[in-house]
């Protein structure tokens, strides 16, 4: 079943209304565009694609709970300081980022995911909220990828090799 990320985290868990900003939602469909660009090269490897694509929604869940409606992620609970929608555009932004940059750690793919990111934190115009926010994305990352990492580990294969089917 594929559905855009912005209905699976509403089918995760009862997320608060306010979390339906058409901002936050923009920039959910965005890195799942992003995402899934990068995910078409695995296809072929349908369980490394999916653990890749949950990984990452759960992570961005986590994030932008925590900012919204803190305590009640999955994994990564911790209360941000702050409660703004800038700041979980840029959670968005930076826990997808970190979760497609260490399954695609190519420097190519590095390359192009950091200037999406920055690309995306750029539209963020009030800097405190978005460093917040990037703070939190990567820690919420962080705790995914530590804790999924033998799911992951060494299996992505580089831009321009064909996974066999």
């Amino acid at each position: 079943m594929k559905i855009p990320s912005s209905q699976f985290l509403r089918l995760v868990a009862d997320l608060p209304i306010h979390l339906s900003s058409p901002a936050l939602e923009s920039m959910v469909l965005a890195w799942d565009h992003i995402a899934e660009r990068y995910l078409r090269r695995v296809e072929p490897d349908r369980t490394l694609a999916g653990r890749i694509r949950s990984i990452r929604l759960l992570a961005v869940h986590d994030a932008v709970l925590s900012i919204v409606d803190p305590g009640f992620g999955y994994i990564f609970k911790p209360e941000a300081v702050t409660r703004s929608t800038q700041a979980a555009l840029a959670a968005t932004a930076q826990a997808a980022h970190d979760i497609l940059a260490d399954a695609f750690a190519t420097p190519a793919d590095r390359e192009d995911l950091d200037d999406l990111l920055a690309e995306s934190l750029g539209l963020i115009g009030n800097d405190a909220e978005r460093a917040i926010g990037a703070r939190i994305g990567a820690a919420s990352a962080a705790i995914y990828l530590e804790t999924f990492a033998p799911l992951l580990a060494g299996t992505v294969p580089p831009r321009h090799q064909t996974v066999a089917a």
